[in-house]
């Protein structure tokens, strides 16, 4: 939860610096949409997943993220 107001402070220096705004609103919007909705549905599911198969999806989706940027940096 600290993101919020982290992010709340950081939207002024971005949007009001000289020259353009440097917020694209639209991506913005679909990074919260995004955001909401996958904390919704992942804390639900989160009581539904045994905490082993839970570690095994962590574990190999961080081991795929690894090695795809070992392999394209």
């Amino acid at each position: 939860m600290a993101i919020i107001p982290i992010a709340g402070a950081a939207l002024p220096i971005y949007l009001f610096r000289t020259g353009s705004p440097q917020v694209d609103f639209h991506a913005a919007a679909f990074l919260i949409l995004g955001s909401v909705v996958g904390a919704y549905v992942g804390a639900r599911m989160l009581s539904r997943i045994p905490d082993r198969e839970l570690k095994v999806a962590v574990a190999l989706v961080l081991g795929v993220l690894g090695l795809k940027e070992l392999v394209f940096p």
